[in-house]
């Protein structure tokens, strides 16, 4: 069944798949070295290892099965499967392995950048040929998630930690972006549609400038993050991009959303990117900048919930079911918010090594509930009639 059939039917069913138990495993084990009762399974720095397989592993598999998943419903590009699908998960599983196990770095640099060159052009064709240009957006993100993870292996094959995290930040910041593109397209329409109101024409769900604004603003935040860290250039570019979202987001009508916990979910996520803006700049203003503070309260917070709500929307309507939650899931969305909450306490370096662990333990039980919940409709067949 895992070789053949509907699980190659669809980008998001292995990819979705594999996130959740990467994700899962990374976190226990990270805990594991940090408690002192694992070694680290890499000749990299802790902090290094930690972020890489976070965001290159686990991160882009979720970000590659949306892609894979939602261009040929929104954009009707070609879907992606079977034996295309195939080899990329293959090269996403080669270079997991290799980053664990190969003890040639270059060689595990050049596998683990292929993954987003094959990516690339399997979707190109058809991504060139949508008719919402929108779209288009997506080659230069996925083309910097490309450069970021190239300029990781330079710094740590030079032996300068200090440029691998550099990197590592500027694929977070990429993050940002592709994360702006998908919230700020999917939440309203998602909130219009639930919302069905003659008040709100379908027309004005969009402003062009303020999407406009909405990418440069966070392009702004990711520049001014990596070369004005701490001064107050950078906390310009934060308070810039927190006005420019803060009044996107006004405009969705997120006070009205009744009895959609997903939708619930995909607002209050937004909340969470917000509040990374704000987390920076305070910093930058304070003289005690904290970069990685922002950073996981972004990827712990605000990606972590508005992917697991989309993930668990996905897994659902594209499987020919109706979108009902499991009650697993809605305490997961609770648990991941408490996480996010926990490590941003824990940054204030308030109980710092207890609610660091609390924090890692209730993210990665997340995603084991997410599994739990999802992995028989994932390797399962479609339902004969769509919801």
């Amino acid at each position: 069944m895992l070789l053949s059939g509907a699980l190659w039917s669809s980008g998001f069913r292995p990819l979705y798949l594999l996130a959740a138990l990467y994700g899962a495993l990374l976190m226990v084990i990270a805990l594991m070295v940090f408690s002192g009762g694992l070694a680290l399974p890499s000749s990299l720095p802790f902090f290094l290892w930690h972020g890489h397989e976070l965001l290159f592993g686990f991160a882009v598999a979720i970000a590659s099965g949306f892609i894979l998943t939602a261009l040929p419903s929104w954009a009707g590009s070609e879907e992606i499967k079977g034996g295309r699908l195939k080899w990329i998960v293959l090269l996403w599983l080669a270079g997991r392995l290799l980053f664990w196990f190969s003890p040639s770095m270059g060689v595990t640099a050049v596998v683990d950048s292929l993954y987003f060159v094959v990516l690339i052009v399997l979707i190109a064709p058809g991504l060139a040929r949508v008719g919402n240009k929108r779209y288009l957006l997506l080659f230069p993100i996925l083309l910097l998630f490309l450069s970021t993870n190239i300029w990781f292996y330079v710094g740590v094959l030079d032996g300068r930690a200090d440029i691998a995290q550099q990197a590592l930040r500027g694929s977070v910041y990429t993050l940002m972006i592709l994360f702006s593109f998908v919230a700020g397209l999917l939440t309203p329409i998602f909130t219009h549609t639930h919302l069905q109101s003659d008040s709100w024409p379908e027309s004005e769900i969009f402003i062009p400038a303020i999407e406009i604004l909405a990418v440069i603003s966070v392009v702004l935040f990711g520049f001014t993050g990596l070369f004005y860290a701490g001064t107050t250039i950078s906390a310009g570019a934060a308070l810039f991009a927190f006005l420019v979202h803060s009044v996107r987001m006004m405009r969705w009508r997120g006070w009205s959303v009744r009895g959609d916990s997903l939708l619930k979910v995909m607002h209050i996520a937004y909340i969470g990117f917000l509040l990374t803006f704000v987390a920076r700049g305070a910093g930058d203003l304070s003289g005690k900048p904290d970069a990685d503070l922002a950073i996981h309260l972004f990827t712990l917070g605000a990606f972590g919930l508005m992917k697991m709500s989309l993930m668990t929307r996905i897994a659902f309507k594209h499987t020919g079911r109706e979108i009902n939650p499991p009650q697993l899931i809605e305490i997961g969305f609770w648990m991941m918010a408490i996480a996010a909450l926990m490590r941003l306490l824990a940054g204030l370096y308030l109980y710092k090594e207890i609610l660091l662990f609390a924090s890692g333990l209730l993210w990665s039980l997340c995603w084991l509930f997410y599994l739990y919940s999802f992995w028989k409709i994932l390797i399962g067949p479609n339902l004969p009639q769509s919801n």
